[in-house]
Protein backbone atom coordinates (compact mmCIF):
# COMPACT_ATOMS: atom_id res chain seq x y z
CA UNK A 1 0.00 0.00 0.00
CA UNK A 2 2.82 2.42 0.90
CA UNK A 3 4.54 1.86 -2.45
CA UNK A 4 1.21 2.43 -4.22
CA UNK A 5 0.74 5.78 -2.49
CA UNK A 6 4.25 6.80 -3.45
CA UNK A 7 3.90 5.61 -7.03
CA UNK A 8 0.65 7.54 -7.46
CA UNK A 9 2.06 10.62 -5.66
CA UNK A 10 -0.69 10.38 -3.06
CA UNK A 11 1.64 11.71 -0.41
CA UNK A 12 -1.17 13.00 1.80
CA UNK A 13 -2.00 9.38 2.66
CA UNK A 14 1.52 8.27 3.50
CA UNK A 15 1.86 9.70 7.02
CA UNK A 16 -1.60 8.50 8.23
CA UNK A 17 -0.87 5.07 6.75
CA UNK A 18 2.48 4.85 8.57
CA UNK A 19 0.96 6.01 11.86
CA UNK A 20 -1.71 3.34 11.63
CA UNK A 21 0.81 0.67 10.66
CA UNK A 22 3.11 1.47 13.60
CA UNK A 23 0.17 1.44 15.99
CA UNK A 24 -0.99 -1.91 14.68
CA UNK A 25 2.52 -3.39 14.67
CA UNK A 26 4.41 -1.58 17.48
CA UNK A 27 7.28 -4.08 17.43
CA UNK A 28 7.98 -3.87 13.70
CA UNK A 29 11.73 -3.98 12.98
CA UNK A 30 11.19 -1.28 10.34
CA UNK A 31 9.93 1.33 12.75
CA UNK A 32 12.97 3.58 12.29
CA UNK A 33 12.49 3.41 8.53
CA UNK A 34 8.89 4.54 8.94
CA UNK A 35 10.03 7.36 11.23
CA UNK A 36 12.41 8.45 8.48
CA UNK A 37 9.65 8.37 5.87
CA UNK A 38 7.39 10.42 8.10
CA UNK A 39 10.18 12.96 8.62
CA UNK A 40 10.80 13.10 4.87
CA UNK A 41 7.13 13.74 4.12
CA UNK A 42 6.89 16.47 6.73
CA UNK A 43 9.90 18.15 5.15
CA UNK A 44 8.14 18.08 1.79
CA UNK A 45 5.27 19.94 3.46
CA UNK A 46 7.76 22.36 5.11
CA UNK A 47 6.60 21.24 8.56
CA UNK A 48 10.12 21.18 9.88
CA UNK A 49 9.45 20.92 13.62
CA UNK A 50 7.46 17.73 13.12
CA UNK A 51 10.01 16.45 10.63
CA UNK A 52 12.85 16.88 13.12
CA UNK A 53 10.93 15.00 15.79
CA UNK A 54 10.83 11.89 13.63
CA UNK A 55 14.31 12.37 12.19
CA UNK A 56 15.66 12.25 15.75
CA UNK A 57 13.87 8.97 16.34
CA UNK A 58 15.31 7.51 13.14
CA UNK A 59 18.84 8.66 13.96
CA UNK A 60 19.62 5.51 15.95
CA UNK A 61 18.58 3.24 13.09
CA UNK A 62 20.90 0.52 11.83
CA UNK A 63 18.76 -0.19 8.80
CA UNK A 64 20.00 0.11 5.24
CA UNK A 65 17.13 0.20 2.76
CA UNK A 66 17.90 -0.09 -0.94
CA UNK A 67 21.49 0.91 -0.24
CA UNK A 68 20.46 3.94 1.82
CA UNK A 69 21.51 4.27 5.46
CA UNK A 70 18.51 5.51 7.43
CA UNK A 71 20.80 6.86 10.12
CA UNK A 72 22.87 8.91 7.69
CA UNK A 73 19.83 10.21 5.80
CA UNK A 74 18.25 11.25 9.09
CA UNK A 75 21.48 12.98 10.07
CA UNK A 76 21.39 14.89 6.78
CA UNK A 77 17.87 16.07 7.61
CA UNK A 78 18.96 17.29 11.03
CA UNK A 79 21.92 19.18 9.58
CA UNK A 80 19.75 20.98 7.05
CA UNK A 81 16.61 21.68 9.04
CA UNK A 82 17.25 21.44 12.79
CA UNK A 83 17.21 24.71 14.73
CA UNK A 84 19.49 23.25 17.42
CA UNK A 85 23.15 24.04 16.70
CA UNK A 86 24.52 21.30 18.95
CA UNK A 87 22.27 18.80 17.19
CA UNK A 88 23.50 19.90 13.78
CA UNK A 89 27.11 19.52 14.87
CA UNK A 90 26.41 16.01 16.21
CA UNK A 91 24.70 15.03 12.96
CA UNK A 92 27.65 16.37 10.98
CA UNK A 93 29.96 14.14 13.00
CA UNK A 94 27.86 11.15 12.01
CA UNK A 95 28.08 12.09 8.35
CA UNK A 96 31.82 12.74 8.55
CA UNK A 97 32.33 9.13 9.69
CA UNK A 98 30.24 7.70 6.87
CA UNK A 99 31.23 6.39 3.46
CA UNK A 100 32.48 9.47 1.56
CA UNK A 101 31.26 8.06 -1.73
CA UNK A 102 27.72 8.04 -0.45
CA UNK A 103 27.98 11.59 0.84
CA UNK A 104 29.79 13.48 -1.86
CA UNK A 105 27.97 16.65 -0.85
CA UNK A 106 29.16 16.46 2.76
CA UNK A 107 31.89 19.05 2.19
CA UNK A 108 29.38 21.50 0.74
CA UNK A 109 27.00 20.72 3.57
CA UNK A 110 29.67 21.48 6.16
CA UNK A 111 30.50 24.78 4.49
CA UNK A 112 26.84 25.79 4.16
CA UNK A 113 26.20 24.93 7.80
CA UNK A 114 29.16 27.02 8.91
CA UNK A 115 27.80 29.96 6.93
CA UNK A 116 24.45 29.54 8.67
CA UNK A 117 26.18 29.70 12.04
CA UNK A 118 28.04 32.78 10.84
CA UNK A 119 24.76 34.50 9.93
CA UNK A 120 23.31 33.93 13.42
CA UNK A 121 26.51 34.65 15.35
CA UNK A 122 27.17 31.12 16.65
CA UNK A 123 30.96 31.34 16.41
CA UNK A 124 31.85 28.30 18.52
CA UNK A 125 29.67 26.04 16.40
CA UNK A 126 31.01 27.67 13.23
CA UNK A 127 34.56 26.93 14.39
CA UNK A 128 33.74 23.28 15.12
CA UNK A 129 32.14 22.80 11.71
CA UNK A 130 35.04 24.53 9.98
CA UNK A 131 37.47 22.13 11.66
CA UNK A 132 35.51 19.21 10.24
CA UNK A 133 35.51 20.88 6.84
CA UNK A 134 39.30 21.30 6.91
CA UNK A 135 39.80 17.69 7.99
CA UNK A 136 37.76 16.33 5.08
CA UNK A 137 38.37 18.76 2.21
CA UNK A 138 41.05 17.37 -0.09
CA UNK A 139 41.32 20.33 -2.44
CA UNK A 140 43.62 22.37 -0.24
CA UNK A 141 44.42 24.73 -3.12
CA UNK A 142 40.82 25.90 -3.50
CA UNK A 143 39.94 29.45 -2.52
CA UNK A 144 37.25 28.16 -0.18
CA UNK A 145 39.71 25.96 1.71
CA UNK A 146 42.18 28.81 2.08
CA UNK A 147 39.45 31.21 3.24
CA UNK A 148 38.28 28.74 5.87
CA UNK A 149 41.85 28.11 6.99
CA UNK A 150 42.33 31.86 7.29
CA UNK A 151 39.25 32.21 9.49
CA UNK A 152 40.25 29.30 11.73
CA UNK A 153 43.80 30.63 12.04
CA UNK A 154 42.46 34.03 13.00
CA UNK A 155 40.04 32.49 15.49
CA UNK A 156 42.98 30.75 17.18
CA UNK A 157 45.33 33.75 17.10
CA UNK A 158 45.77 36.54 19.65
CA UNK A 159 45.03 39.26 17.02
CA UNK A 160 47.57 41.52 18.73
CA UNK A 161 48.71 43.22 15.51
CA UNK A 162 45.45 45.11 14.95
CA UNK A 163 44.95 48.88 15.31
CA UNK A 164 41.73 50.70 16.01
CA UNK A 165 42.89 53.61 13.85
CA UNK A 166 44.20 53.32 10.29
CA UNK A 167 46.21 56.53 10.77
CA UNK A 168 47.92 55.13 13.85
CA UNK A 169 48.82 51.91 12.05
CA UNK A 170 50.20 53.75 9.00
CA UNK A 171 52.20 56.18 11.15
CA UNK A 172 53.77 53.32 13.09
CA UNK A 173 54.81 51.57 9.90
CA UNK A 174 56.21 54.79 8.43
CA UNK A 175 58.20 55.28 11.61
CA UNK A 176 59.52 51.70 11.48
CA UNK A 177 60.65 52.20 7.88
CA UNK A 178 62.43 55.43 8.77
CA UNK A 179 64.20 53.69 11.66
CA UNK A 180 64.94 50.60 9.52
CA UNK A 181 63.33 48.54 12.28
CA UNK A 182 62.38 45.19 10.78
CA UNK A 183 61.38 43.92 14.22
CA UNK A 184 58.65 46.57 14.40
CA UNK A 185 57.48 45.85 10.86
CA UNK A 186 57.22 42.16 11.66
CA UNK A 187 55.24 43.00 14.78
CA UNK A 188 52.73 45.10 12.85
CA UNK A 189 51.94 42.71 10.00
CA UNK A 190 49.03 40.24 10.20
CA UNK A 191 50.30 36.96 11.60
CA UNK A 192 47.64 34.70 10.13
CA UNK A 193 47.23 35.87 6.55
CA UNK A 194 49.97 38.22 5.44
CA UNK A 195 50.63 38.00 1.71
CA UNK A 196 53.12 39.33 -0.82
CA UNK A 197 52.28 39.37 -4.51
CA UNK A 198 52.55 41.23 -7.75
CA UNK A 199 49.66 43.43 -8.78
CA UNK A 200 48.48 41.00 -11.46
CA UNK A 201 48.11 38.02 -9.13
CA UNK A 202 44.91 36.78 -7.54
CA UNK A 203 44.77 37.11 -3.76
CA UNK A 204 44.83 33.34 -3.19
CA UNK A 205 47.22 32.53 -6.01
CA UNK A 206 49.41 29.57 -5.00
CA UNK A 207 52.52 31.64 -5.75
CA UNK A 208 51.65 34.37 -3.27
CA UNK A 209 53.65 34.10 -0.08
CA UNK A 210 52.18 33.72 3.40
CA UNK A 211 54.49 34.72 6.27
CA UNK A 212 57.62 33.53 4.48
CA UNK A 213 58.67 36.78 2.82
CA UNK A 214 61.81 38.26 4.42
CA UNK A 215 61.70 42.04 4.31
CA UNK A 216 64.92 42.52 6.32
CA UNK A 217 67.56 42.58 3.51
CA UNK A 218 65.46 44.95 1.40
CA UNK A 219 65.06 47.44 4.24
CA UNK A 220 68.67 47.21 5.47
CA UNK A 221 70.39 47.80 2.14
CA UNK A 222 68.05 50.43 0.68
CA UNK A 223 66.89 53.95 1.31
CA UNK A 224 63.15 53.45 1.39
CA UNK A 225 60.73 56.34 1.05
CA UNK A 226 56.99 56.50 1.52
CA UNK A 227 54.10 58.76 0.66
CA UNK A 228 52.97 61.10 3.42
CA UNK A 229 49.35 59.95 3.10
CA UNK A 230 47.53 56.88 1.90
CA UNK A 231 46.78 56.54 -1.81
CA UNK A 232 43.73 58.34 -3.17
CA UNK A 233 42.28 55.04 -4.41
CA UNK A 234 41.83 53.86 -0.84
CA UNK A 235 38.33 53.51 0.58
CA UNK A 236 36.55 52.75 3.85
CA UNK A 237 37.50 49.08 3.73
CA UNK A 238 40.94 49.05 2.09
CA UNK A 239 43.91 51.39 2.01
CA UNK A 240 47.23 51.54 0.16
CA UNK A 241 50.47 53.28 1.07
CA UNK A 242 52.91 53.84 -1.78
CA UNK A 243 56.55 53.17 -0.88
CA UNK A 244 59.62 53.10 -3.11
CA UNK A 245 63.38 52.50 -3.13
CA UNK A 246 63.21 48.84 -2.05
CA UNK A 247 65.22 47.34 -4.91
CA UNK A 248 66.41 48.18 -8.41
CA UNK A 249 64.22 45.48 -10.00
CA UNK A 250 60.91 46.36 -8.32
CA UNK A 251 61.47 49.63 -6.48
CA UNK A 252 57.82 50.42 -5.76
CA UNK A 253 55.75 48.49 -3.22
CA UNK A 254 52.22 49.27 -2.13
CA UNK A 255 51.58 48.35 1.48
CA UNK A 256 48.02 47.08 1.78
CA UNK A 257 45.76 47.69 4.77
CA UNK A 258 42.24 46.44 5.31
CA UNK A 259 39.47 46.84 7.81
CA UNK A 260 38.89 43.67 9.79
CA UNK A 261 35.61 41.87 9.27
CA UNK A 262 35.59 39.47 12.21
CA UNK A 263 32.39 39.86 14.24
CA UNK A 264 33.24 36.81 16.37
CA UNK A 265 35.62 39.12 18.27
CA UNK A 266 34.03 42.50 18.91
CA UNK A 267 37.30 43.82 20.34
CA UNK A 268 38.92 43.86 16.87
CA UNK A 269 35.92 43.90 14.51
CA UNK A 270 36.20 47.09 12.48
CA UNK A 271 39.86 47.65 13.38
CA UNK A 272 42.66 47.79 10.82
CA UNK A 273 45.53 45.47 9.93
CA UNK A 274 48.52 45.50 7.62
CA UNK A 275 47.53 42.56 5.46
CA UNK A 276 50.09 42.46 2.68
CA UNK A 277 52.32 43.98 0.02
CA UNK A 278 51.65 44.48 -3.68
CA UNK A 279 54.79 44.71 -5.81
CA UNK A 280 54.58 47.04 -8.79
CA UNK A 281 54.42 50.65 -9.83
CA UNK A 282 50.69 51.12 -10.56
CA UNK A 283 47.61 50.00 -8.64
Amino acid sequence: MLSAYRANEQTEYIVPFLFKHMTTFPDTPYRSYYDYLIAYNYIQKEQYDLAMLYARRALESKLVVEGISIREESASMLVRFSDRPWEQVGALRILSQSDANRHEDLIDLLYETAQTYNSIGRWTEMYQVYLQFLSLEQDIESNRYKQVLHWVSRYNSDRSWTFESLNELVQNIQSAITQKSTSRLLRYRAKDSFFTMSLNQELFDEHSSIRTFNITPFLNRSVVRYASTIDSRSNEQEAFLRTWGWSYRIPTWYLYFRKIDFPSDSSIHGHWEWAGIFFGDTL
